[in-house]
């Protein structure tokens, strides 16, 4: 009896670390992809994403996201990371688009001013996603042809006109259209 107990043991240990090895090997193939570092320009309007980056015993740090306005910058996003920014055609919004699980937001809407008016997080339930690894991957859009459009307002009060945002839609990975409304506007 106790040579079956002995020698079940290597075959327990052998057959658990089996089925750990493919969710290990895809996180580690998604956290070393290195992050996308870039710029994008939208006339006078600027978007600078910081890579990731390897600190103390190779724990890994998000990138982050810095809004420049002729040059001087106006607001920073530590853990916003944005692997596609698109501009609304009056350059006055901006869509953050990010597939990785570690950015603060799959989807955050910047005003001009800097302020994140509409997002989503990665979060259970949050979105459909096509594809998924234990911590970083989180495809939800097509990051290739997000198709961004933007769905304006307009209030007339007292005589002066003034456009809202009111929604961004975004194509998803499945070629769904999805929506990200004013009742999402980030706190």
């Amino acid at each position: 009896m106790k040579q079956i107990a002995r020698n079940t043991i290597p075959a327990v240990i052998a057959l658990a670390l089996m089925g750990l090895c493919p969710v290990t090997l895809a996180d580690a193939i998604a956290i070393d992809h290195p992050s996308p570092d870039f710029e994008r320009t939208f006339g006078e309007v600027k978007f600078a994403v910081g890579p990731f980056t390897r600190g103390v015993h190779g724990a890994l740090s998000p990138g982050w996201l810095r809004l420049h306005i002729d040059g001087k910058q106006v607001s920073e996003y530590p853990r916003l990371v944005a692997q596609e920014i698109v501009a609304s055609p009056d350059r006055n919004h901006f869509v953050v688009l990010s597939n990785m699980g570690l950015s603060s937001y799959a989807i955050a809407v910047i005003d001009r001013q800097g302020s994140i008016i509409l997002s989503r997080r990665h979060e259970a339930g949050a979105l459909h996603y096509c594809r998924m690894t234990a911590t970083n991957v989180r495809e939800w859009v097509d990051l290739a042809a997000p198709e961004v459009r933007f769905e304006m307002t307009t209030e007339t009060i007292a005589g002066q006109s003034r456009a809202y945002l009111e929604s961004v839609t975004v194509r998803g990975c499945d070629g769904k259209d999805i929506v990200i409304d004013s009742s999402e506007a980030t706190q």
